[in-house]
């Protein structure tokens, strides 16, 4: 990632809140617009989150690639597996269901996007943010505390060589 300015995806979910009851634009412009919009703010936070921890240049790389998308919630679905966690499991199927609306708002024309649609993906949003900051691992809590631990432990060495586990995610 480049040094210096970081944009803010909280922003995405900011706009999201205003745009999806603004009677200046039509609502079905509004409803798809804003599901996009809640959908980047939770790919873009979990994604940097991800790549400011997990320095490791394989995860800076697939984070960075046009197949990002998967590869967050492949992450996220490897750490279920190493912490024996399903609630990783259940934040990577939530994205995936934030990102299935996210689709179908910008490039399903043949369907009517209501604000149900728009409502569905702002629970989304709010439940995968709220799971990110209170998942909790080997008394760690949140995820960025919890990949900052497991890099830990996968630095020092003696324990994964110890017991043959891994205690990062690969990805490939």
């Amino acid at each position: 990632m480049g040094r210096g300015f970081r944009y803010k995806p909280k922003g995405f979910y900011d706009v999201a809140e205003v745009l999806k009851d603004d009677k200046n634009y039509k609502a079905e412009d509004r409803y798809r617009t804003a599901i996009g919009r809640y959908y980047y703010f939770i790919f873009l936070t979990v994604r940097d989150l991800i790549l400011k921890v997990d320095g490791r240049p394989l995860i800076q790389s697939l984070l960075n690639s046009p197949k990002s998308h998967t590869y967050v919630r492949r992450y996220l679905e490897e750490l279920s597996e190493i912490t024996r966690n399903i609630e990783f499991m259940d934040i990577s199927k939530k994205i995936k269901r934030l990102h299935y609306l996210r689709k179908l708002a910008d490039y399903r024309t043949d369907i009517k996007i209501t604000y149900h649609h728009a409502e569905d993906a702002k629970k989304l949003a709010d439940e995968i943010i709220n799971n990110v900051d209170s998942i909790t691992y080997s008394n760690k809590k949140g995820l960025k505390d919890i990949i900052e631990y497991l890099t830990i432990k996968e630095m020092n060495k003696k324990v994964s060589r110890k017991d043959n586990k891994k205690y990062l995610p690969t990805l490939i």
